[in-house]
């Protein structure tokens, strides 16, 4: 049977406006800690979704539109960000880098294109998490075979 529906009280740090929950990610170690992704950024619960809190994400306040798990290691998560951007934390959320070599000229930066591309979907491949996946907005598909250091555009020229 389900909890219902949960609620945010004025304890809780979400900002005065409402968040637009974008992405929803489950600590596949530890099933009571969920992190959503928003427009102000990423947030935390560790009791189920009673209380939240912000996490801290050197991120300029950019809306987060994907999360993902290593499926074997719940320490270490991805955000995928507005402006084609992708954090990594390696210790729960507690602090994160950003991960280079995301933007392709032809996905983001080319004549015409939009550099503010959104990761909408990012995957962690369960057999081998070292191999990450990333869905960019009208940009296709991006790998990193090295859990985000270096990605590869994998569309070849398509949109």
């Amino acid at each position: 049977m389900g909890r219902g529906r949960r609620s945010v009280g004025a304890a809780d740090s979400w900002p005065a406006e409402a968040p637009a929950i974008r992405a929803i990610a489950t600590d596949p170690e530890h099933a009571d800690t969920v992190y959503v992704g928003t427009q102000h950024g990423p947030y935390r619960s560790t009791d189920n979704g009673e209380h939240w809190e912000k996490v801290d994400v050197p991120d300029h306040g950019s809306p987060v539109w994907s999360l993902a798990f290593d499926p074997h290691d719940g320490k270490l998560l991805y955000a995928g960000y507005e402006n084609c951007e992708i954090f990594r934390s390696d210790d729960g959320g507690e602090h994160w880098q950003q991960l280079r070599d995301v933007r392709f000229p032809e996905v983001t930066v080319a004549p015409g294109a939009n550099p503010a591309k959104r990761v909408l979907k990012l995957a962690v491949n369960p057999a081998n998490p070292d191999e990450v996946y990333g869905a960019i907005e009208v940009g296709g598909v991006i790998r990193s075979l090295d859990r985000g250091e270096h990605w590869q555009n994998m569309s070849h020229g398509s949109t």
